[in-house]
């Protein structure tokens, strides 16, 4: 007789080969979306450009095959969709929130940028304004935009946020790592629900959510930390 922990196990594991299945399904609906698409985008179908092998990317990180796929096919940058196509064509197996991650952590070390929807090697275009870039990296992680470093904590929250904050403050603690913490403790989670949070300053919501290094929103329209 099958005890419940040898059923759960059961179950667990059909419930991984449905999800497999469905993951599969789910690419291959997106490659087909996008060859329809290709003729209003105006860029070919990644079947189409250069050689992928099943084996072009075997053994390489997702970082390390990402960048070799960018510099095979080159400009105009490519949706994050085509990527995950490519890599999975070229002998890895990898979903999309893992390439999407990977891109995140390139784009911070400035390896390649994000044009408007698209992700393109960062090789291909100029650099930004050093007054833009700096302003940028100078800008203050532990306000939000619109807080002034002398203005006094009651302006900016109610009395028990506030001491929540500067609790926080105090410890160290940056509002990323404020929001972080939160969706850590309560899991995936909705941008009202992270305002909800005690500790999670309001005003500064959009500011930290927008670190694309730290924080991704699925497609059930929840944030994630990035792992």
């Amino acid at each position: 007789m099958v005890d419940s922990l040898e059923a759960e196990k059961i179950v667990l594991e059909n419930w991984k080969k449905e999800r497999a299945q469905l993951d599969a399904a789910i690419m291959m609906l997106e490659s087909k979306i996008g060859a329809r698409n290709m003729g209003i985008s105006g860029l070919p179908a990644v079947s189409s450009v250069g050689h992928i092998a099943p084996d072009t990317f075997f053994r390489m990180t997702v970082q390390e095959a990402i960048k070799k796929f960018l510099k095979m096919v080159g400009k105009p940058a490519r949706p994050a969709t085509d990527v995950v196509d490519a890599l999975n064509r070229g002998g890895l197996s990898v979903a999309y929130p893992t390439v999407y991650t990977s891109l995140t952590r390139l784009r911070s070390k400035h390896e390649v940028v994000k044009a408007g929807e698209n992700w393109g090697l960062d090789e291909w275009y100029p650099p930004a304004s050093s007054k833009i870039r700096s302003a940028t990296e100078a800008m203050p992680d532990i306000l939000g935009p619109g807080e002034a470093a002398g203005a006094p904590q009651e302006q900016k929250a109610g009395v028990g946020q506030e001491i929540h904050q500067s609790a926080a403050i105090k410890k160290g603690k940056t509002r990323k790592d404020m929001v972080a913490e939160f969706i850590k403790t309560h899991g995936p989670s909705t941008r009202s629900e992270i305002l909800a949070g005690p500790d999670v300053p309001d005003g500064t919501i959009a500011y930290c959510l927008h670190d694309e290094t730290r924080f991704v929103r699925g497609e059930d329209e929840k944030w994630r930390n990035v792992e």
